[in-house]
């Protein structure tokens, strides 16, 4: 039971790096702390202007805090219910702003980084996999016809200087 469900779940938790929807809502939460806009019209601004899972879970959030829940509360709920560690940390790091809104955006700045990090790791670890059965198709698109490419004119210039 657990392995049919397992793969839907991971495949909706890389939804958020993947399609680049996570990174890019931090960058505007980044943005809006910096110049010191208030977090409930942050997210509010990403409901309204952001497309995908990572905006559809913020929208949520801000539909609960218009209906009266804590916006924090909001956040915690909405955060596990994405599944995403990234997402609850941001969550966590937002909670925050209770007690102080200074440093949250270099906060934030931290986990965008870890996010990247993690990115480029899948990729490396996607390239290690490179699959053996790619090789012979490239080395007869590819390599060979570029040796032709270089040792035709060297032939030919080879023939021309045996021919004077």
């Amino acid at each position: 039971m657990y392995a049919k469900i397992k793969d839907p779940i991971d495949k909706y938790k890389e939804s958020f790096l993947k399609d680049n929807e996570l990174p890019a809502v931090l960058e505007t939460l980044i943005q809006g702390l910096q110049i010191g806009m208030p977090v409930y019209s942050i997210l509010l601004y990403i409901s309204n202007n952001k497309k995908g899972n990572t905006a559809d879970l913020i929208n949520l959030c801000v539909t609960k805090v218009n209906s009266g829940m804590d916006i924090n509360k909001a956040l915690r709920e909405v955060a596990e219910k994405s599944l995403n560690d990234y997402f609850l940390r941001m969550a966590l790091i937002i909670e925050k702003t209770d007690r102080s809104v200074m440093n949250l955006d270099k906060q934030l700045e931290y986990l965008q980084q870890d996010m990247e990090e993690e990115r480029i790791n899948i990729k490396t670890e996607h390239a290690d996999k490179l699959d053996n059965a790619l090789f012979f198709p490239m080395l007869i698109g590819y390599f060979i016809p570029l040796i032709i490419m270089i040792l035709v004119p060297l032939l030919r210039q080879m023939t021309k200087l045996q021919g004077m």
